[in-house]
């Protein structure tokens, strides 16, 4: 299990300011109670999954987070960091990371969601999304938002996945872009790991070498797309 984009957020946001209320939580990041509850009982489980201990709320709507939460975080925050910073985003693979996180994600995507992962303005991912519009009409694709859905993809499943391909094609080609796929797709190594493995069994039954680049997208071409069919994604053609 990984963190999607609002746990990781309201992580962050607990790691960085452990004082702060639930409902200071709820308006600092556009939270409803229900929403901010569901998003404390996924990032539990996956503290559960790492051998952490959770997170408990005060009857006051105050958090109690111990300290070893704190020394995990530390390290992998760190490794992002360093991935993130040593990166200076074109036009170009600001729109490619945009549709990544349209075609990996399991939640909502709100105009907040690509502002706090890609840095930048409100203004710079909406005239993004204006030049992403023109890409995705080349695949008979088309980005839609709405109040409830937030911001997603509309056209046929066939489409999209090639789409897919190429995306993290051109995320191989980014410095740091294995790195950066992994965190916005919420892709975790030992996923990574099992499909290489997975590949490597194929290669041996068919005497075929696949070449290096290959070896890099397959699995994570293979994860979304095994995600994009539990979540009802299916080429009905």
């Amino acid at each position: 299990m990984t963190l999607h984009i609002r746990s990781k957020k309201v992580l962050d946001e607990l790691t960085q300011n452990p004082s702060i209320t639930s409902r200071s939580l709820e308006k600092k990041l556009g939270l409803s109670r229900r929403q901010l509850s569901y998003t404390i009982d996924k990032i539990n489980e996956w503290l559960i999954q790492n051998d952490l201990p959770v997170i408990e709320r005060t009857r006051q709507g105050q958090f109690i987070i111990d300290q070893s939460i704190y020394s995990k975080l530390v390290g992998n925050n760190e490794k992002i960091k360093a991935a993130s910073e040593s990166v200076v985003l074109s036009v170009e693979q600001r729109i490619t990371l945009i549709l990544l996180m349209l075609i990996s994600s399991e939640e909502e995507l709100s105009l907040n969601h690509f502002v706090y992962e890609l840095g930048v303005s409100k203004n710079t991912i909406l005239s993004d999304m204006k030049k992403a519009k023109k890409l995705l009409a080349k695949y008979d694709l088309n980005l839609i938002y709405s109040r409830k859905w937030g911001y997603y993809l509309t056209g046929t499943e066939f489409q999209i996945r090639k789409l897919l391909a190429k995306v993290v094609s051109h995320m191989m080609q980014i410095a740091n872009g294995e790195e950066i796929t992994k965190k916005l797709a919420n892709i975790s190594d030992k996923q990574i790991d099992e499909f290489r493995h997975r590949i490597i069994k194929v290669e041996n039954q068919l005497s075929y070498k696949y070449t290096d680049e290959k070896m890099k997208t397959m699995p994570i071409i293979l994860i979304l797309i095994l995600r994009r069919i539990k979540n009802g994604k299916l080429i009905e053609d």
